[in-house]
């Protein structure tokens, strides 16, 4: 007959136990035990080791955390490890597609592109006057004219002055053709006193050879002495013809001489003439301006808005003090949106603005127009600069003085860029360049990222260089990760794609 004596601690108390042990004894048919021998210290070895291995039991209860579960019997007496690494988890969220569009709301009122207020620039009585508020006018059209006699007095007697100064050029350009041809007489008499001389001097020659005969006769007693003292006089006379023939060159070429200076005279004359012309012609234009003062004409074409005299009125010219205007007139056509914008969004103005209009009496109809100009400068009291927007009034619908809400769009939406949480950037070193986390392939990846020029609005990046649509970006980390690590995602919500609103 055989027994057995077996002791296995209960799963219930030893739950990360197998089996502890077990004592089996065998007996032969003797009746005698194979193992341990049936003996009073046989069953206290027995008690002893149920004892010891329910303290051990005990203990490895103690240490163990009570999430572990107990094991199958077959994997034997070793205790299963636990508490591994923990997890990392990321909160990430997808790059929103397409930029952001800021957009700037202010009041803003509308003034006429082309408006004028046109004053008298002399004073005088209004003799008459075209056109009243309302009236309809075209460029140069005379809209109204103040009478002056003095004026158009003082316009004629320029006018005969400045004939009596054409007059005198044209007499002094005919006393350079006098000149001109004295000249050319002189220096005629200069060849003919020369033909005298030379004719003087031919006859001088034969004077001496007729006295040295009659010398010779009289030393031969072939003829009377007094016929040598009167061939001597005869030389004589020739010798003084031939002086008075020189004096006759030289006096003739002093002439012609003195006759071009008066040439060079006549012209300076001439120049003097013309002077005096140009001054007369000057005067002439100055009096025709300050009659054409008397006249008030439309500088473009448009509408008259205001009338501040009737005719018979005496009207002040606008230099002097207490001057009134006389009318007023205004281009219908052309507007110009004028916008003030606060200091804290003066730096997203550019000249790639665009903008959207809305009037309180004209419904919810939006009128669009392009960036026109700006002051570039703030102005110092109210911490504002002004901008403007040329529009057309629609056919007269858009009138100045109408106040509009104005909706400024700074920036576009960039369709190929993205928009993420500006707390998804850990490393910006200022101006466009940028380092975000993403997870691709479920392992973390730093990668560089570039930012327009006014980009990051403190709540939100648009990102227009590094980001792919499938990428995810890092905003959030459950510890600390580099390059490589691995992490588990959890998508959060996002409000990137709500534009910007100043």
């Amino acid at each position: 007959m055989e027994s057995h004596i077996s002791y296995s601690p209960s799963s219930a108390q030893n739950p990360g136990m197998s089996q502890i042990g077990s004592v089996r004894e065998t007996k032969g048919p003797s009746g005698s035990s194979s193992g341990t021998r049936g003996t009073p210290w046989g069953k206290i070895l027995l008690l002893m080791l149920v004892v010891v291995g329910g303290a051990v039991t005990s203990v490895i209860l103690m240490d163990k955390p009570k999430t572990l579960k107990a094991a199958p019997a077959s994997e034997g007496s070793d205790l299963q490890k636990s508490g591994s690494k923990q997890e990392v988890v990321a909160d990430v969220i997808s790059p929103t597609p397409g930029g952001k569009e800021l957009v700037i709301t202010q009041p803003g009122s509308v003034l006429t592109l082309n408006g004028a207020v046109l004053y008298a620039k002399v004073s005088g009585y209004l003799e008459m006057q075209n056109v009243d508020i309302g009236s309809m006018v075209n460029k140069n059209d005379l809209l109204a004219k103040i009478y002056l006699p003095e004026a158009e007095a003082q316009v004629k007697k320029d006018k005969a002055d400045v004939d009596h100064a054409q007059a005198h050029v044209e007499q002094m350009k005919a006393y350079v053709q006098t000149a001109i041809a004295e000249s050319k007489a002189k220096s005629a008499m200069i060849n003919l006193a020369k033909a005298t001389l030379k004719s003087r001097e031919f006859y001088q020659e034969f004077r001496k050879k007729m006295l040295d005969r009659i010398i010779e006769l009289v030393k031969k007693n072939a003829i009377e002495a007094k016929l040598q003292d009167e061939e001597q006089d005869h030389f004589d006379s020739a010798f003084e013809a031939v002086i008075a023939a020189k004096e006759g060159v030289v006096k003739a070429e002093l002439d012609y001489e003195a006759s071009n200076y008066k040439i060079l005279q006549a012209k300076a004359d001439v120049k003097d003439a013309e002077a005096q012309l140009e001054v007369a012609k000057s005067q002439l234009a100055k009096s025709e301006v300050m009659l054409k003062y008397t006249e008030i004409r439309s500088p473009y074409k448009g509408v008259i808005t205001m009338r501040n005299f009737l005719v018979g009125d005496f009207v002040t010219a606008a230099t002097e003090s207490g001057a009134k205007p006389l009318l007023s007139v205004e281009d219908p056509d052309k507007m110009r949106m004028v916008v003030e914008i606060p200091d804290d969004s003066v730096g997203y103005i550019t000249d790639k603005c665009k903008a959207e209009f809305t009037f309180p009496g004209l419904g919810s109809e939006v009128f669009k127009a392009n960036f026109s100009r700006s002051a570039k400068s703030q102005d110092i009291d109210t911490r504002r600069m002004r901008i403007e927007f040329d529009i057309d009034s629609y056919g007269g619908r858009i009138k100045r003085g109408m106040y509009c809400n104005a909706r400024v769009i700074a920036r576009e939406k960039n369709q190929s860029a993205f928009t993420i949480p500006s707390e998804a950037l850990f490393d910006k070193s200022g101006g466009t360049k940028a380092k975000v986390r993403v997870v691709r392939d479920g392992v973390v990846h730093v990668v560089d990222i570039e930012i327009p020029e006014g980009g990051d609005t403190g709540n939100t990046v648009e990102v227009i260089k590094g980001l792919n649509a499938t990428d995810q970006v890092i905003v959030h980390v459950s510890a600390p990760v580099a390059e490589g690590t691995a992490v588990k995602m959890k998508k959060v919500s996002s409000s990137v794609g709500k534009d910007l609103h100043r």
